[in-house]
């Protein structure tokens, strides 16, 4: 199978699991503004959020070294799924100890007593999901992403709509949503899991390379975080839980950017993995990253005007105020993914350094402009500081990947077209008269497609072949 037919072959599967799910949960979100106040979707963000920062510092992000160790010839799967297992599940205590912690100022937040199964549940998940892709059972990852929604879906609307639990409702259905899948992926895997280890091998020199791996890229998770969710906090400190709670809601309209990214994003890290080449000889490194680029600025242009369309259908009632946040976070979304271009190629080398660098000096950049923005502009500098600090993450990854990688990834061609997109989000959030604005709106988008006009050709030539075959 040619290198672009296992690409696109895997991205189809795991559209089905990923897409299917995300899609379904989206549609969920007037259900949640309607059920729920602001204050109460603050909470459940807040602890979420939490819980995501504190998966890789607990865990050392053994998560990670799920994926990229079984990739290797004669990789003693058994003992490497095992390690994984029983670090996540130790780090569940740490969790549970903290909740229960004498005069704890959480102690007294809204559904903090879900703390404990909704890390558990997500961290057991998100490692079951990374060892499958590992192992290349993108179709095990498929279902489970599928069951993940069908759960998540059908629980929140029993449980919010006909039986009224509100906030209590919504954690059980999301942990439910999480560890039955988990659950599946583990019953899939089970000979894997539990097999018989290499014999040769030893425990604490394996624990040792794995974590030395991870490690870094939990730095890189951390700093994520402060990229894309230390906001919220700052947001909560200046303007309160209910402002938290429509920032909160405004990141559902960029999570379709995020999705669709990430879909990709997942057969690509193993494409690039597994056939590593750092001169890319064949051009098909170059040409896909090109027209991944292409696709997310134009989907995003359309997007940005469209935020306060899209923003009425889904956001009810006092949460529609949150549009206005939206357009920053769409171009913050497109500037995360194209970082994440990059991030095959550390991994492949085993150099996950420079990708915990880029993603700490990003998450100062984001609490020290979060700090200053905030406090002059609102929950706007929220959004404002994310697309810097991404910016910052985006610019340090695509000088330290030459280092390599023998390609020329034209990063100045890339800014101007974040600038147009920064220049469409000024449009809309600068209260132009509608006609004014729909003009400027429509020759921007217009300039986006006359520049890539010969790769939409491309794209539309190459997706008509495929067709034909």
């Amino acid at each position: 199978m040619s290198k672009a037919s296992y690409l696109l072959k895997n991205t189809g599967i795991l559209a089905i699991g990923s897409f299917s799910s995300k899609i379904l949960t989206f549609l969920l979100v007037p259900l949640y503004t309607a059920v729920l106040t602001t204050e109460e979707y603050g909470a459940y963000d807040i602890i979420l959020s939490t819980c995501t920062l504190l998966t890789p510092v607990l865990t050392l992000n053994i998560a990670d070294a799920m994926l990229r160790f079984p990739l290797e010839k004669d990789a003693d799967i058994p003992r490497i799924a095992r390690m994984g297992i029983g670090v996540t599940l130790a780090s569940g205590l740490i969790v549970l100890a903290g909740q229960f912690m004498p005069g704890a100022p959480w102690r007294s937040l809204s559904g903090i007593g879900f703390v404990v199964p909704l890390y558990l549940s997500s961290a057991l998940y998100q490692l079951l999901v990374l060892l499958a892709r590992g192992l290349e059972r993108f179709k095990d990852v498929a279902v489970a992403g599928v069951l993940s929604s069908v759960v998540i879906v059908c629980l929140n609307v029993i449980l919010l709509s006909f039986l009224g639990c509100g906030l209590e409702g919504f954690f059980v259905a999301n942990i439910v949503g999480m560890l039955l899948p988990a659950v599946f992926l583990l019953l899939r895997m089970r000979l894997v899991v539990f097999g018989p280890p290499v014999a040769s091998a030893r425990d604490h020199e394996l624990l040792i390379k794995m974590v030395r791996y991870s490690v870094p890229l939990g730095m890189t998770v951390v700093g994520w975080w402060m990229i894309t969710t230390s906001g919220r906090y700052i947001v909560l400190a200046f303007c309160g839980l209910e402002a938290n709670g429509l920032y909160s809601v405004a990141n559902r309209i960029p999570a379709i950017m995020t999705t669709v990214a990430s879909i990709f994003m997942q057969a690509w890290q193993v494409s690039v993995i597994k056939d590593f080449d750092s001169s890319d000889q064949d051009g098909f490194l170059l040409g896909v990253f090109d027209r991944v680029e292409m696709l997310l600025v134009l989907f995003c242009a359309i997007l940005i005007p469209a935020t306060p369309l899209i923003s009425s259908m889904l956001f009810q009632g006092e949460f529609y105020a949150a549009w206005k946040y939206v357009p920053f976070l769409l171009i913050y979304a497109v500037i995360n993914a194209m970082s994440g271009m990059w991030g095959p190629f550390f991994a492949a080398s085993y150099d996950t350094r420079p990708m915990a660098m880029s993603t700490a000096l990003g998450g100062i950049v984001n609490v020290a402009l979060g700090v200053v923005l905030v406090a002059l502009f609102g929950v706007q500098g929220a959004a404002l500081a994310s697309l810097f600090a991404g910016l910052t993450n985006w610019a340090w990854r695509g000088i330290k990947v030459r280092k390599h990688v023998g390609i020329n990834f034209h990063m100045r061609k890339s800014l101007a077209t974040y600038g147009v997109l920064c220049a469409q989000g000024i449009v809309m959030i600068s209260d132009l008269p509608i006609g004014i604005c729909v003009s400027i709106e429509s020759l921007l988008l217009a300039g986006l497609f006359f520049y890539y006009r010969q790769g939409l050709r491309i794209c539309i030539s190459a997706a008509l072949e495929r067709a034909k075959k």
